[in-house]
């Protein structure tokens, strides 16, 4: 494979250089070409995953999904068909069965935020929309649906715009945040801020949602800008990988090391590193 050696800007001031691949495939098309002085401090590789169909309905359209307890994932869909549109909840194996389904009333597009499917000691809780503020829960052991008659959820964070683009690691230490043409690790112990990608906004990055591992050393995002769509940031190796090109591609759930889930259109995808 034919390596290019590109110079980038540091916004620190420092210069140095990066390996990229020479592929053609590495961009869904030749002439979306990827502004290297964005990136600060990552090597840009080309190592794509294999990916294939976790589960599908062709009647709907997969809005956000999540893993919670016992590898669970529950996921939240629309069916744009019927008048008016019906939103559904859903939970899943982890290899993409379906354990249970249940219409969500009164739900619309404002269902489709980050803070939505809060577990808390083996409950999912949800809301159908943030306007009138209707919440259910599901319970994962017990396959059951109530509707709740107090809140449990965080509104002051659901309506807080901000929290929707910082993701915490597990255990705080890490925050990184999303800010359309901007990606950014915050250490909160040592109170550092590190840019990794950031430029102006020329249709090549536009951050969307995005999901940490386990082991709070990788972090999957997906973007709808020219570059789709999503891409592992690995902080160990200092590497930024497109592991998924597909620009439909949205809501990057990390599953297992090596493996990430992530919805589009009427199917939940998913990704398999290539050993």
């Amino acid at each position: 494979m034919k390596k290019i050696l590109i110079p980038l800007a540091i916004l620190t001031g420092i210069s140095f250089t990066a390996v990229v691949n020479a592929q053609d495939d590495l961009w869904s098309t030749p002439e979306e070409e990827i502004h290297t002085d964005a990136l600060n401090g990552l090597t840009m590789i080309s190592e794509p995953w294999e990916l294939s169909t976790f589960f599908c309905n062709t009647d709907e359209i997969f809005l956000m999904a999540r893993k919670v307890s016992n590898s669970h994932i529950v996921a939240i869909s629309v069916d744009e068909s019927q008048d008016p549109w019906a939103f559904f909840f859903y939970d899943l194996d982890k290899e993409g069965n379906e354990i249970s389904k249940a219409a969500i009333p009164g739900a619309d597009y404002s269902i489709d935020n980050r803070n939505n499917l809060t577990e808390i000691k083996g409950i999912v809780y949800y809301f159908s929309d943030t306007h009138s503020k209707t919440v259910f829960s599901y319970n994962l052991k017990k396959k059951t649906f109530v509707a709740e008659k107090s809140s449990k959820m965080d509104w002051e964070k659901i309506d807080d715009w901000r929290s929707h683009r910082l993701y915490d690691t597990e255990d705080g230490n890490l925050t990184m945040e999303l800010e359309d043409t901007y990606l950014s690790l915050i250490d909160n112990e040592a109170q550092q801020n590190n840019v990794l990608i950031m430029q102006e906004y020329e249709g090549d990055w536009s951050f969307g949602q995005g999901a940490w591992n386990d082991a709070s050393d990788k972090f999957y995002v997906d973007n709808s800008g020219a570059v789709a769509c999503i891409w592992e940031v690995d902080l160990s190796k200092r590497t930024l990988n497109k592991i998924v090109p597909d620009h439909e591609a949205s809501h990057p759930v990390f599953l297992e090391e090596g493996r990430i889930l992530y919805c589009q259109e009427s199917c939940i995808m998913q990704a398999i590193a290539i050993p």
